[in-house]
């Protein structure tokens, strides 16, 4: 029977107790004195005291200079204060010996098995340096739970995004004097496979900093990309914009890929725009600063989202091919009841107005609200009041146009 089945032997006849699986590594730098007797008496010694430790339920030497252990407890302070004794000095043919051991700790979880738990404790013990003060280290495996949770999660992504079963919903963006849709703001959406619609918290938190941010961005290109080659053959001429997240923002392939999709598909002169959080615009120009360049050259319109939550000096909005501002729904949430608030939006439109660009206000929920932005200038808005995001097919089928091809909110 292997080391690891009597391991599971024990802890099934123990059933209720808990357990550790540690590993011990003596330095052998520490005790070598050109003797190999007394590196056999050293290890046995140690291998005594391991017997003498009634928490040691059962343990193995791997090698001249190691052991594993299962041991019947799992707190740290406990398993240090067993484990002392290993370290106590001991004389051995008139010479002095001072055990130098590293013990790597790793709690045993039902969520794997025994042998992954005493690689786990080897690993934390190979990570103790040889200066360092601390010489038991213990598997942090709540962290290691969260990593194959996020890797698991990262896999069933990746597999959603190969299937195409991200899906874009349409939030329309309203002229504020009229109600009239003037275009669209393109939402990433998880559709399941029974036809359940996720958010974007379910998947994005995943993605975020991993190449399947830049997979996402494709797949959301070519959708969006499809969605108004549609618009097109049924004679609907409202733009789109999507998201562009910090990595796709920092990656010109993803910037060319872009173009390239518009060419395809012949889309029109803007037509279509992408959204860029205002902290990540500014933060390294040096590398944004190309990219905005190619959204320009192909007549690709860029707005500031989140714009008074982030930093943007005035120079910036000058200098870049900015067309569009959309103002943080903080500050339209907090705009009835504190005034400053009013004064900020007012403030940022009337310096828009000095740049020619164009002010949007996202998250208007109520008639009050809107004719609060209304009265301030604000061009555009978006909103749950106007309408919440919706499939193409719904909006094909909810909306008709009038008879000069537009389309109008209804209250």
């Amino acid at each position: 029977m292997s080391f690891f089945d009597c391991c599971a032997e024990i802890q099934q006849v123990e059933n209720g107790n808990v357990f550790s699986a540690a590993h011990i590594q003596l330095d052998p730098m520490e005790f070598v004195y050109n003797s190999s007797e007394i590196n056999m008496t050293v290890m046995h010694t140690v291998s005594e005291r391991l017997k003498q430790t009634p928490q040691v339920l059962l343990f193995r030497q791997i090698d001249q200079f190691s052991f594993d252990a299962l041991l019947s407890m799992k707190d740290l302070n406990q398993l240090e204060n067993t484990l002392a004794n290993l370290k106590q000095s001991f004389v051995v043919n008139d010479v002095w010996i001072e055990p130098e051991i590293r013990i790597g700790i790793c709690f045993c979880e039902s969520y794997f098995s025994n042998a992954m738990a005493f690689y786990y404790a080897r690993s934390s013990c190979y990570e103790i340096e040889d200066q360092s003060q601390i010489k038991t280290k213990l598997f942090d495996s709540e962290a290691k739970l969260l990593e194959l949770n996020r890797k698991r999660q990262q896999k069933e992504i990746f597999q959603v995004i190969s299937e195409e079963r991200i899906v874009l919903f349409l939030q329309p963006k309203i002229d504020i004097k009229n109600l009239k849709i003037v275009g669209f703001e393109a939402l990433a959406r998880w559709q399941t496979e029974d036809g359940t619609i996720k958010t974007p918290d379910t998947f994005l938190p995943v993605v975020e900093g991993t190449d399947l941010e830049l997979l996402l961005g494709l797949l959301v290109v070519k959708q969006a990309t499809g969605i108004l080659s549609k618009f097109k053959k049924l004679g609907i001429h409202l733009p789109l914009n999507i998201n562009v997240s910090p990595r796709q923002l920092s990656d010109r392939n993803f910037a060319y890929f872009l173009a390239e999709q518009l060419t395809k598909y012949e889309i029109g002169r803007d037509m279509f725009g992408v959204e860029i959080l205002e902290n990540e615009a500014f933060l390294h120009l040096e590398y944004t600063r190309p990219i905005f360049e190619i959204y320009q050259a192909a007549n690709i319109h860029i707005s500031l989202d989140d714009f008074g939550t982030g930093y943007a000096s005035l120079s910036h909005l000058v200098e870049l091919p900015i067309k569009e501002v959309k103002i943080d729904r903080v500050f339209i949430k907090n705009s009835i009841e504190k005034p400053v608030y009013q004064s900020i939006v007012s403030g940022v439109v009337e310096l828009a107005k000095e740049l020619n660009l164009v002010v949007t206000v996202e998250g208007i929920e109520t008639i009050q609200q809107h004719e609060l932005v209304k009265s301030l200038g604000v061009d555009y808005a978006q909103g749950f009041l106007y309408q919440r995001p919706m499939s193409v097919d719904d909006f094909l089928v909810k909306f008709a146009q009038n008879n000069d091809g537009e389309y109008f909110i209804g209250w």
